[in-house]
Order: structure tokens, then C-alpha cells, then sequence
């Protein structure tokens, strides 16, 4: 007996053959990954806990080489000439000054700096303070698209497709094993 097999049918069915082989590639790879990254984990672990006396230690030892390091450079500034440096074959060591501003009460300074502005008018207080304001997303979320187009917002939307591996609910699974061996 010959069947007639309609061309669309065949096709499309092949194509859900292989979504389904995909999908199943895709769920067994990415168990193998987390396979792999709870033993990448698990090893990691064990050399933290292995190694972190010796790691606190050298920590340690770094740190009061350090300070005796910038002591000795403080002591002797005739080794740093005008660089402000003392290199040897074994590293640097240099001095760079920093600076930082502390605004300790903000609310204090920001008034400061209105009320200069106003008794000297070529200070510009705009030019000390930033001023940030930006449209309410979500406020202008509850709005019609009509609406939002009055003001210069557009509503976009989009699809995302999402590929996920099949997961056992191991809690659901042995409850169904459980209620079935009492039926």
C-alpha cells in the first residue's frame, strides 16, 4: 500500500523532530555544564580550605613589608630625587599626593552654594551642582499610548524567547512515587 504523504505535514513534522533533538541536546548539555561547575566549584573549595592559612599568613607578611617599605621610603627622600620614585630590580616604590573633597552634610553645601549664587551674581551655582532629572518609567508605565505620545514616549514592545532544559522537581517527583505505591 503507497501513502500519500503531504509535503507541508512531512516537513513541518521533520521540523519538530529535530526542535524536540535540540531541545534535548540542549537540556543534556547544559547538565554537563552544571555537572562541571559544581565539580570546578567543589575543587575551588577545597584549595580555599587548604590553602587559606598559608594564604593569610603571606597576606600577613605582605602587609608589614609594606609598612616598613613606605617607612624606610619616608625616612631616606634623598633616594627618590625629583622623581618621587625608588626603583630597584625587585620593584617601585612612589609617592603621588591625592586629594578628595568630604562633603559631610550635602544639604548644607547644595544651600551654600544657592544663597552665594544670590549675593554674588557672576557665581553661577549651576556650574557647582548637578541637577538630574529623568521621566518616572514606571509612573508613566500606567499611561495610555495616546497619552505617552503627547509626551514624546513611545510604549515598545517586545518578545523574548527563552530556551530552558527540562528540570526534575525532585520534592514533586517523589511525592508522585510515594502516592502511587499507597494507591
Amino acid at each position: 500500500m503507497i501513502m500519500n504523504i503531504d509535503p507541508v505535514a512531512a516537513g513541518q513534522s521533520q521540523d519538530f523532530a529535530r526542535f524536540v533533538e535540540l531541545q534535548q541536546k540542549h537540556t543534556e548539555t547544559t547538565n554537563q555544564l552544571e555537572a562541571l561547575e559544581v565539580t570546578i566549584n567543589k575543587s575551588a573549595q577545597e584549595i580555599a580550605k587548604t590553602s587559606a592559612a598559608d594564604y593569610i599568613v603571606l597576606q600577613e607578611a605582605l602587609g608589614k613589608l609594606d609598612v616598613e617599605l613606605k617607612a624606610l621610603f619616608d625616612k631616606h627622600p634623598e633616594w627618590r630625587g625629583d622623581k618621587k620614585s625608588v626603583a630597584t630590580p625587585f620593584g617601585s616604590v612612589e609617592s603621588r599626593k591625592a586629594t578628595e573633597l568630604e562633603v559631610p552634610n550635602p544639604a548644607l553645601t547644595v544651600a551654600l552654594i544657592k544663597a552665594k549664587a544670590v549675593q554674588e551674581p557672576q557665581f553661577k551655582a549651576a556650574d557647582y551642582l548637578h541637577v538630574e532629572e529623568e521621566p518616572n518609567l514606571e509612573a508613566l508605565e500606567a499611561m495610555t499610548d495616546d497619552a505617552l505620545a503627547l509626551l514624546g514616549v513611545n510604549r515598545k514592545v517586545s518578545e523574548r524567547v527563552t530556551v530552558k532544559p527540562a528540570k526534575l522537581n525532585v520534592a514533586k517527583a517523589v511525592k508522585a512515587a510515594a502516592k502511587s505505591k499507597t494507591n
